[in-house]
């Protein structure tokens, strides 16, 4: 999804989306984990904006991308200048959600993705399915011939 809000606050015009899905409620139980386990103390901005007031333009690309209309919240984090979007239909489930999905952004250029992807199963498997971390980030850290 992009933003021109959030373009015009200095960060990239795309970020990751992740909405909540109650068959894999394990990785959305250790988001807050994952989430300190990456960005450490770094300041992340959450703002639920469930009626499309906020960032109105998040929800049209949503539901063009294909994805039902559902409500979002959206998490910026300045200190690695990287936003991502979270989707479900309760607080808790965007929460956990949004949290994952900075995870994410922010994972794939970390240090500490490969250690957070070892402690947190249900994480890594996230990250696989995004191609993030195991084959995908070798390859992304294989100089180029």
């Amino acid at each position: 999804a992009d933003s021109p809000r959030i373009v015009d606050g200095g960060f990239p015009a795309f970020g990751p989306a992740v909405t909540f899905d109650k068959a894999s409620a394990g990785s959305f139980n250790c988001a807050a984990d994952v989430m300190t386990a990456l960005l450490g103390g770094a300041e992340t901005e959450i703002i639920h904006d469930p009626d499309w007031v906020e960032f109105p333009e998040i929800g049209a690309a949503l539901t063009a991308a294909g994805a039902e209309e559902n409500c979002y919240a959206v998490a910026l984090c300045p200190a690695s200048g990287k936003w991502a979007v979270g989707v479900g239909g309760s607080w808790t489930a965007r929460e956990g959600a949004v949290r994952l999905a900075i995870s994410l952004a922010v994972g794939a250029e970390s240090a500490d993705l490969e250690a957070a992807m070892n402690r947190f199963p249900d994480f890594a498997s996230l990250c696989s399915k995004a191609g993030i971390g195991g084959d995908a980030q070798q390859a992304l850290k294989k100089p180029r011939q």
